[in-house]
C-alpha cells in the first residue's frame, strides 16, 4: 500500500510540473502538489506502522550468535546486533529480545 501512495505522490508532482508546462490554472499545480504531499505523508505513517509492527523472532543462526556474544558478556553488542537484526527497533526492545533469550538458557 504504501509504494501505491508514493507512486501517486510521484504522479502528482508530474502532474503539477506538467501542467504548467502546458499554461493551466496556477491552481491546478497547487492543487497537485497538495495531493502529492498528502499521499507521501499517508505512505509515509504507513511505512512506519509497518516497520513497528514487525515481530522480532531470532532465527537458529541468530540465537547462536547472540549467545556466543552473551557467553563472551557482550551484552551491549548482542543488544546492537538486534537492532542490526530488525530495523527500526528501539534500545529497550533490543534489550528486552537479549533479556529474554539470556533468562531461557
Amino acid at each position: 500500500m504504501r509504494y501505491v501512495l508514493f507512486a501517486f505522490s510521484a504522479f502528482f508532482c508530474l502532474a503539477a510540473i506538467g501542467s504548467q508546462l502546458f499554461g493551466a490554472p496556477r491552481l491546478v499545480a497547487v492543487v497537485c502538489m497538495v495531493l502529492a504531499a498528502l499521499a507521501l505523508v499517508i505512505g509515509l505513517v504507513y511505512q512506519g506502522r509497518v516497520i513497528e509492527s514487525q515481530e522480532k523472532v531470532l532465527n537458529e543462526e541468530q540465537t547462536a550468535e547472540l549467545e556466543r556474544l552473551l557467553d563472551n558478556g557482550q551484552f551491549g553488542v548482542a543488544v546492537g546486533q538486534v537492532r542490526l537484526w530488525f530495523r527500526g527497533t528501539s534500545e529497550e526492545e533490543a534489550e528486552a529480545v537479549v533479556h529474554a533469550l539470556a533468562q531461557g538458557r
